[in-house]
């Protein structure tokens, strides 16, 4: 069992995506993706903004999955991107990548340049050779969101600040991590709204930085 952790840059709903009863991690964080297996924690700490000391998600994988069997599952329908539903969250799907003959193509979502395919989102989030075909999913994680969780004196050694995530965490810390998550008496789901929420018109909007930055450290 392992655990890695990292600074959340933006928390918008996408990255992880936490809704329809899964928290999935479809899109950035390749580095982590091409790694981390059942059993493993994965843990977003907040910006400078939301606090570094503080715990914006934590996700336990329960599945590991190529973008092919993503996109056809019958579980993540709801996750592939639209903008012509009432639900408050559709336009933030991380399931944009449908397969095609030759490759995939990028539909219309967070990572791309409005109706068009961002090419450098595209490369980043598949790698090169596909070497980032990998997604990770949960049934059991603890999103906070705008309710970001302290953690204490005695589990600051999960911070990893600055680029890139941290994952040489010892059998212990993970056990001792996993007995302060469980000690707050939360139920495994969704306790917070995203802080930096988009809009379906900012995700579409191919001018809106959030939604084409990508977090280079990956």
């Amino acid at each position: 069992m392992g655990m890695y952790s990292y600074v959340l840059r933006y928390d918008d709903g996408a990255a992880p995506n936490p809704f329809y009863g899964y928290c999935t991690i479809a899109i950035c964080k390749p580095a982590i993706r091409r790694v981390a297996n059942f059993g493993d924690w994965i843990i977003g700490t907040g910006n400078a903004k939301i606090g570094n000391d503080k715990i914006v998600y934590a996700m336990k994988v329960t599945y590991c999955m190529d973008f092919q069997k993503y996109f056809k599952d019958n579980r993540f329908q709801a996750k592939i991107p639209r903008f012509d539903n009432f639900d408050k969250h559709c336009h933030l799907g991380d399931n944009i990548y449908k397969p095609t003959g030759n490759g995939f193509e990028q539909l219309p979502s967070v990572h791309s340049d409005g109706y068009k395919e961002n090419l450098k989102n595209k490369l980043h989030d598949l790698g090169k050779n596909l070497h980032n075909n990998r997604i990770l999913v949960s049934d059991h994680f603890y999103y906070f969101g705008d309710n970001a969780v302290d953690l204490p004196e005695n589990l600051r050694f999960i911070f990893k600040k600055g680029q890139w995530h941290k994952s040489d965490f010892t059998n212990e810390q993970v056990a001792e991590f996993e007995n302060f998550i469980k000690g707050l008496g939360f139920e495994p789901g969704i306790h917070g709204k995203p802080n930096n929420i988009l809009t379906p018109e900012e995700v579409l909007d191919d001018t809106c930085i959030k939604c084409n930055k990508i977090i280079e450290e990956d």
